[in-house]
């Protein structure tokens, strides 16, 4: 019995010890310092292909922020209702960019026409602490518990346009050798 007992509390602490200690901090505790909000806005309400929607915060932390990454819902805030059944948020973090104040958003032909609400913001402090604040209108619709903020400055819409404005030509094409083995 004892034996028993011993080898299910070594395997334990060797689960454990293979456990990255960031992964350690974000599942077993509580951040002592969370961060705070202070705003969230974006630089234009509208644009279209090829416009960079410029999204800017100011997050506070104790510990220093490491990254924030944003998430939006492809949904006008003003019609959610609290039995919709809604996607989960995507994210928008673009890796190559400095994201602790704000991150340049370019709009691709393959991002889908409509309102982009950012609803959360995933913020990484300096000691691992990942802590996710929410919008407090997303999150009173969804019962979500935790940090929340006011993020109603941070929605834009993606609309369509007529195609692009500057479409390329082609001079000439051809090939150096009418015959090739």
């Amino acid at each position: 019995m004892l034996k028993r007992i011993c080898i299910t509390i070594l395997v334990g602490a060797l689960s454990l010890c293979c456990l990255p200690c960031s992964a350690i901090a974000e599942s077993y505790w509580e951040d002592p310092n969370p961060p705070s909000l202070s705003w969230i806005a974006v630089d234009r309400p509208v644009a279209s292909v090829g416009d960079t929607v410029r999204i800017s915060w100011d997050v506070q932390d104790a510990d220093g922020v490491e990254s924030v990454e944003p998430l939006t819902l492809r949904v006008d805030p003003s019609t959610l209702k609290p039995d919709d059944v809604i996607s989960p948020p995507s994210p928008i973090y673009l890796p190559d960019q400095e994201s602790s104040s704000g991150l340049d958003y370019r709009i691709s032909s393959t991002d889908a026409p409509g309102k982009q609400w950012i609803v959360r913001l995933d913020v990484r402090d300096k000691a691992g602490y990942v802590t996710t604040i929410w919008d407090s209108t997303y999150a009173e619709n969804r019962n979500l518990q935790g940090l929340t903020a006011d993020m109603s400055a941070a929605v834009f819409e993606i609309v369509e346009n007529a195609g692009d404005p500057n479409p390329p030509s082609l001079s000439w094409i051809a090939v150096d050798r009418p015959v090739a083995s």
